[in-house]
């Protein structure tokens, strides 16, 4: 198991997959010299639990966890909550991309106590993040990304923008984000004065990705994000390859990562044929709950929803979740 470190406080964040794919398109076409740019975090594996679990087709996926973090100090391994926490499969054989958003305000076991998923990355950084993804869903995770929320709004503005569909009950929310990330970002991004389809600039996406306060709460929000992932996967397939080379360049510092460049090569030979082909949110079913005086939701139940994850990524049927999620589950249904 990890060890604890400090806790300190952050706001939301959020992660993309594209900076993970257009990374891997530079090292596709040769921009091997940006290896030095890369933020390759060393993974202890011993403090990486994996439950003993029966799914042989979860060895068909490349499974990669995706961490979003608010980090004023540009330290992105430690001491900050992953606000924006996604499991990303790839099917081996066919290359497409299976996007699982898991709800930061979930309630789960870290070490010893309970608490909301999002704070096991503050008390042991990525190895407990991974751990405790793992146990509860019966995952094997193995490999992390890990992106600085304004990395997002650098690689929308680097595209020329993405196309969003703005609907009437996000407006309000959304100009308030787009004021706050204008004070926190130093720009001048216009709000939105009605509903429609706009061409948002990095400010604007990150102000739309980050909005809670409509019907649906966390949930839309996980939505949001998935659509802001796909509209900058879209433009980035427009880009040249010069601009893509510039935009890594751009991105690497605010990265951190388990991928060595050995690593990135062997999934960088098959960029052009991934495909982000469903998404979804987890638990697909829940219940709200207060516990220690703070909202969480409670998977209703673990093992059920487990069952539901696995036919969701790995196409397994009728899955028997582990002795290990089964207890947890038993546990979570006390609250």
């Amino acid at each position: 198991m990890a060890k604890v470190n400090k806790k300190k406080k952050h706001r939301k964040g959020l992660i993309a997959l594209l900076v993970v794919l257009v990374l891997l398109l530079a090292l596709a076409i040769g921009a091997l010299y940006l290896i030095n740019r890369i933020n390759t975090v060393k993974l202890n594996m011993d403090n990486v639990a994996i439950n003993t679990f029966n799914d042989k087709n979860i060895d068909n996926y490349t499974n990669i966890a995706i961490f979003g973090v608010d980090s004023r100090e540009s330290d992105l391994t430690s001491a900050t909550r992953s606000d924006t926490i996604i499991i990303c499969s790839i099917n081996k054989k066919t290359k497409e991309v299976k996007l699982s958003s898991v709800y930061r305000d979930t309630l789960v076991k870290i070490n010893d106590n309970y608490n909301k998923i999002n704070a096991a990355y503050a008390k042991g950084s990525y190895e407990l993040a991974l751990t405790t993804l793992n146990t509860h869903f019966d995952l094997n995770l193995k490999d992390f990304v890990t992106v600085n929320f304004s990395a997002v709004a650098n690689m929308v503005d680097k595209v020329d923008g993405v196309e969003i569909k703005i609907e009437s009950d996000e407006i309000k929310a959304l100009n308030k984000n787009i004021k706050d990330c204008n004070k926190l970002m130093k720009t001048k991004s216009p709000e939105i004065k009605k509903a429609g389809t706009y061409t948002l600039d990095g400010t604007q996406a990150l102000a739309y990705a980050r909005i809670r306060k409509t019907a649906g709460n966390d949930f839309r929000r996980t939505e949001r994000q998935r659509t802001v992932i796909k509209a900058i996967l879209t433009k980035a397939k427009e880009t040249s390859v010069v601009s893509l080379i510039g935009i890594v360049n751009d991105m690497l510092p605010q990265v951190a990562t388990s991928y060595n460049l050995a690593d990135l090569l062997v999934l960088a030979k098959d960029i052009n044929s991934y495909k982000i082909v469903d998404q979804a949110g987890f638990p697909s079913k829940y219940r709200d709950a207060y516990v220690n005086k703070a909202a969480v939701l409670i998977p209703n139940t673990l093992s059920s929803n487990v069952t539901e994850l696995h036919k969701f990524l790995f196409e397994t049927k009728d899955y028997e979740p582990s002795e290990t999620v089964q207890s947890l589950s038993k546990k979570l249904k006390q609250f």
